[in-house]
């Protein structure tokens, strides 16, 4: 069995306009943007260590929870595809890391610290 985890811890902070930034790294400035380098850890790190028959679970843990997705990397007729409980199967799941990541948006406003986990599982 294999297993890689990759997380990110994020500061969150408010500008003095109200805009959310993002302290992902100790000696950069705050970003204002968190997606793009889930993004970039997605495609360059995670993706190309999947093999079929693995699972991926992408959590954001906050104070208020934990916001996860599981799926499935198998075979298909048009490639490896993931398969996700209530969703259709799908050549990319990054849509689906996003469309949670817009809709936990709002309480990473209100939360002073978030982790993210990339969690790789083979068997």
């Amino acid at each position: 069995m294999f297993e890689t985890v990759i997380a990110i811890t994020v500061a969150i902070s408010k500008t003095e306009d109200g805009q959310i930034t993002f302290q992902v790294y100790e000696r950069e400035l705050p970003q204002p943007d968190l997606l793009s380098l889930l993004a970039l850890t997605y495609y360059q790190d995670i993706y190309s260590l999947l093999l079929e028959e693995d699972v991926l679970t992408v959590t954001f843990r906050l104070p208020q929870g934990d916001y996860a997705i599981t799926a499935n990397f198998l075979a298909s007729d048009e490639g490896p595809v993931f398969e996700e409980q209530g969703y259709a199967p799908t050549l990319d799941l990054f849509p689906r890391i996003k469309e949670v990541y817009l809709g936990i948006e709002d309480l990473l406003r209100n939360s002073e610290k978030a982790l993210v986990l990339f969690h790789v599982k083979r068997v």
